[in-house]
């Protein structure tokens, strides 16, 4: 791996320096936990919407699996744009203002989605709903801000385990309601609405911005105003590293190291897009299941990745590197998807479930192993830029995965487009270990290692210490 220079290796560290005194700790942790609070609320009520959106779709309003596809594309076209221009803005303007406004277009997508009354009302709805880019960049990149390089990847696996825990609570909350309460799909789209506007209050009236005015990049142009077009230096020592031999807008960025991890997230995103858009049509097809049935599976799915952010993940770090914990993702990701069709067909539904779950296990690792993998190679001052461009990439791999997922199911059955699916997230997993071999990163990976915390488990303690609920 090419060697670390001189001079970085607490340079990205995040909200506060090593040596911070508890009391700043404390306040640091209270602060992420209180949005990371919010956040969990706004992705239940997504998670309200997963088991109940696809047979809204299909059998409240006529569609089929292609129309699956485009509601998802045209909503991950809309993220793609959101997630790189809001994810850059916010490294100039804060966290703050950018995060409160992806959860008030969250909540508004699904009071509009709720109300459509044709499919494509509904697709148009859930454009408009991505255009924030989502919550999660901007989730990623406060925990970035807020955490010190040794604890990030403990940090970002809570943010993770956030994710997991609204693929537990919410899909199991709408069938529930579904099944014993007799709400129709329309309430419950209107209240995962309520959620994202919840979550809002809480982000406005309780969080404290995580990116202060004197860490923010400015937001110039490369070039002075004279006539010999001298490239602008900056005043920040730290953004000042020359790592792609320029200066500007890209210094204190590892060019390869980025743009690899970008091209490994958006493999994978293709094999995971496969999976929204056409499982319910395969639980169908294969079982006879339904939202009540689909509701219970990402249950399962998401206890499951939910426990292994928690217990496994920080662990398999320490063992496989950063790098490698993206490998190791992205190899259960691709042979959980290709394997769920033929276990279905010829061993039943019990076979089909453990392809699931090492679908699942997968999942539960990339989402927070490459929002730590980009963060080792960008600088504090462009780590809302780095996260933000990544979830572009995820954006822009789910626009193709889902319409051509649907269409290849439509026309081909379900061998092809879960075999394709996990042919990419194996090229995924290539891409992350060839940043490793040829990628210069701004956090010395080894130090990372040698001095993380022991795992999720001291980041929670962490945690319910600054809220007083604990002596530890």
């Amino acid at each position: 791996m090419p060697k670390v220079p001189a001079g970085m290796v607490d340079k990205a560290g995040g909200y506060a320096a090593e040596g911070d005194d508890d009391k700043s700790d404390l306040k640091r942790v209270r602060g992420w936990s209180v949005i990371t609070a919010g956040f969990c609320l706004e992705l239940i009520g997504a998670g309200l919407s997963f088991p109940v959106l696809p047979y809204f779709a299909l059998q409240d309003l006529g569609g089929k699996a292609t129309h699956l596809g485009m509601m998802a594309g045209f909503f991950s076209l809309s993220q793609a744009v959101g997630a790189g221009v809001f994810g850059a803005l916010s490294d100039a303007i804060g966290r703050k203002p950018l995060i409160l406004n992806a959860f008030v277009i969250a909540g508004c997508g699904w009071l509009l989605t709720s109300l459509a009354p044709s499919i494509n009302w509904l697709i148009a709805a859930r454009g408009l709903a991505g255009i924030s880019g989502g919550s999660i960049p901007f989730m990623q990149a406060i925990t970035c801000d807020m955490s010190v390089a040794t604890d990030r990847a403990s940090m970002l696996a809570l943010v993770g385990a956030s994710v997991g825990l609204a693929t537990i609570i919410g899909p199991a909350a709408a069938a529930l309601l579904e099944a014993y309460l007799g709400l129709n799909r329309r309430l419950i789209l209107a209240a995962s609405g309520g959620f994202g506007l919840t979550a809002f209050l809480i982000g406005y009236w309780f969080f404290v911005e995580s990116h202060p005015q004197e860490r923010r990049r400015r937001q110039q142009s490369l070039y002075n105003n004279n006539s010999n077009k001298t490239l602008a230096p900056y005043d920040d020592a730290e953004a000042a590293i020359p790592l792609c031999g320029g200066r500007g807008a890209w210094e204190g960025i590892s060019c390869v190291g980025v743009s690899l991890c970008c091209l490994g997230k958006l493999l994978t995103m293709l094999c995971f897009a496969v999976m929204p858009a056409t499982y319910p049509a395969l639980l169908r097809d294969s079982f006879g299941f339904g939202d009540i049935e689909l509701g219970l599976i990402l249950f399962f799915g998401g206890v499951v990745g939910a426990m292994t952010q928690l217990c496994v993940l920080t662990h398999l770090m320490h063992i496989a590197g950063p790098h490698g914990l993206v490998v190791i993702g992205a190899t259960l990701l691709g042979f959980g998807l290709a394997l769920e069709p033929p276990l279905a067909a010829a061993l039943g539904f019990q076979a089909h479930l453990m392809a699931v779950l090492a679908f699942s296990v997968g999942v539960a690792i990339l989402l927070p192993g490459f929002a730590n993998l980009v963060s080792l190679y960008s600088t504090e001052a462009h780590q809302g830029w780095a996260q933000g461009i990544l979830n572009s990439s995820r954006a822009c791999a789910l626009i193709l995965g889902y319409m051509c997922a649907g269409v290849l199911y439509d026309k081909l059955g379900p061998t092809w487009p879960y075999l394709l699916g996990g042919v990419m997230a194996l090229c995924g997993g290539a891409a992350a270990y060839a940043a490793h071999l040829l990628a210069t990163p701004v956090v010395a990976i080894e130090s990372i290692e040698k001095k993380s915390s022991k795992g999720v488990a001291t980041v929670a303690r962490r945690v319910m210490k600054a809220h007083g609920l604990c002596r530890c």
